[in-house]
């Protein structure tokens, strides 16, 4: 698999055989058959580890200034190791410097907060995007929308 041969397998018949994978990340992922007689079947693209999923952020808001902020993304299928991070952003905004916990856990740290431009944390890891969510919200500088009353007397 993926040009990692795999020493533990279970001949079921002529047609299956079953492994155990090791732990990974990717999509589109070759595996071929190879006999002790070298005949060594056609390649298949067709396995795909599961893909990451954020399920939280925190904390699940933060203000709009000219300051940078930090986070906690839980979720799953973070990978074996921080080499199998390729981005990590929330509200739409890249985190500065991230840090691999384990499989569920990342620190985004650094983000610039000047403008939030989504509800979503992502993740990408071994080419596959985590689903859009809407774990996050940025919260933007106060505006007044009305003044009632407009006029009031004076004493």
């Amino acid at each position: 698999m993926n040009n990692i041969e795999v020493p533990l397998f279970k001949w079921v018949s002529p047609t299956t055989i079953e492994f155990q994978l090791l732990p990974g990340v990717g999509t589109g992922i070759p595996i071929d058959v190879s006999t002790r007689g070298g005949k060594r079947s056609a390649v298949n693209l067709g396995f795909s580890y599961e893909f990451p999923e954020v399920l939280s952020v925190e904390p699940p808001y933060a203000l709009t200034g000219s300051f940078e902020t930090s986070f906690t993304i839980r979720g799953t299928g973070f990978g074996t190791s921080m080499g199998d991070l390729e981005s990590l952003s929330v509200g739409g905004q890249q985190c500065g410097s991230t840090e691999w916990v384990s499989t569920n856990k990342m620190y985004c740290n650094d983000v610039k907060s000047s403008e939030w431009l989504s509800r979503s944390a992502s993740v990408t890891v071994g080419g596959q995007l985590s689903p859009a969510n809407a774990l996050f919200e940025g919260i933007g500088d106060p505006r007044i929308v009305t003044i009632s009353p407009q006029l009031a007397e004076a004493n």
